[in-house]
């Protein structure tokens, strides 16, 4: 749904990745080396700023990873 979205509103076509809102993420499982953030994405398309939420996101093995569907501006 998220990139219909973008695709319908021609969004999509110049679509650019700003940041997250928050920066910064917490230690979710030291054993494992495992960090967690749960933030806003920002990102622009033409003069549009668009916040995406990707739910809980976490970095393993130096990927951040969601598990959920992103949802738009909540």
């Amino acid at each position: 749904m998220f990139k219909e979205d973008l695709i319908a509103s021609r969004k999509l076509d110049d679509l650019t990745y700003i940041g997250r809102e928050e920066p910064g993420e917490e230690l979710f499982d030291k054993e494992l080396g495992i960090y967690a953030t749960e933030t806003f994405i920002l990102l622009k398309s033409k003069n549009d700023t668009i916040e995406c939420k990707l739910g809980e996101m976490f970095k393993i093995d130096g990927k951040w990873k969601s598990f959920t569907e992103p949802k738009l501006g909540w």
